[in-house]
């Protein structure tokens, strides 16, 4: 059934083919959703938040660092990220400062250095071929929006949330009660990261080892943008790998423009499949949220090197 996968914010809604339990938990979580930027609210509060450690990929995949997890009582240790997650959550919906609160003072076998996680450290979770699109050592899992502490730039009162149900990265306003908490904890305490920076013709991430394209390729079909990163000597690179990039701390785009030329308004092709037949995921450039979108329409590339 055709429904809205996308919140509008300063760009329209595209139509979609999700399926139809995918969606049975959104409605309160976005109904309120729907909102212009605040200048009286931004950025004061918003900070960069970039990964600290080697993007995973999905198993079978073929590519480096492939997901592996050890799981514990009450906690799941991530072995390529070094991230220490709550093995379930309490199935509490709750408001934003609420959840950064429940974290805090979260205490799972002896450890309490726990926190709301950033909107990376929460994409990380996400396996988007299966439903929930959550990692499988954490299912099962609530198909429902969870919570990360990364606030909106333009209104720093809203913050991102990932669905599990099916997979896209939004935005809600904070003080809706209407999103789970999965608390995170890192192996060396507040961890860092600088992000992409500028490395002659690349834009360089030392943190996930990763280098990037500075200004993205012309909108094309999948398959062309695919075939113009190889031609590159590049690849088309995950959503995982794709998130790493957004600067919570910049809207419209959602990049550093001083590494990345990077239009506000634009689409960004990933190679990471949705559950429909012949649909990939994209990131939107103003924001950063995630979409499907068919193969057969056009949207930019962002080549890497792994």
């Amino acid at each position: 059934m055709k429904r809205l996968a996308c919140i509008a914010l300063l760009l329209g809604c595209e139509t979609q083919s999700v399926a139809e339990d995918a969606f049975a938990s959104t409605d309160v979580h976005i109904s309120d959703a729907y909102m212009e930027p605040d200048a009286a609210l931004a950025p004061c509060c918003v900070e960069s938040h970039f990964a600290s450690f080697p993007i995973p990929s999905t198993p079978g995949e073929g590519l480096p660092y492939e997901a592996r997890y050890t799981v514990m009582l009450e906690r799941v240790h991530d072995d390529i990220t070094g991230l220490i997650w709550q093995l379930r959550t309490d199935g509490v919906r709750r408001s934003l400062d609420e959840a950064e609160a429940y974290c805090e003072a979260l205490v799972l076998e002896g450890q309490g250095d726990f926190h709301l996680p950033t909107r990376i450290e929460l994409i990380t979770l996400l396996e988007l071929a299966r439903s929930p699109t959550i990692a499988l050592a954490l299912a099962p899992t609530e198909p429902e929006y969870h919570w990360s502490s990364s606030r909106y730039a333009a209104r720093s009162t809203s913050a991102f949330s990932v669905y599990f149900g099916a997979g896209a990265v939004d935005l809600a306003r904070g003080e809706n009660r209407s999103a789970l908490a999965r608390c995170v904890a890192r192996p060396d305490g507040e961890s860092i990261a600088q992000g992409p920076t500028v490395q002659g013709a690349f834009a360089r991430d030392i943190a996930t080892g990763l280098r990037w394209m500075r200004s993205s390729l012309p909108a094309s079909p999948y398959a062309e943008a695919e075939a113009a990163c190889l031609r590159e000597g590049m690849s088309m690179p995950t959503l995982r790998e794709l998130a790493s990039t957004l600067d919570d701390a910049r809207t419209a785009p959602a990049f550093n423009t001083e590494v990345f030329g990077e239009e506000a308004g634009a689409m960004l092709w990933t190679r990471t499949l949705t559950t429909a037949p012949g649909e990939r995921w994209i990131i939107e450039t103003n924001e950063g949220r995630s979409q499907a979108r068919s193969e057969s329409e056009t949207a930019r590339a962002r080549c890497v090197l792994r």
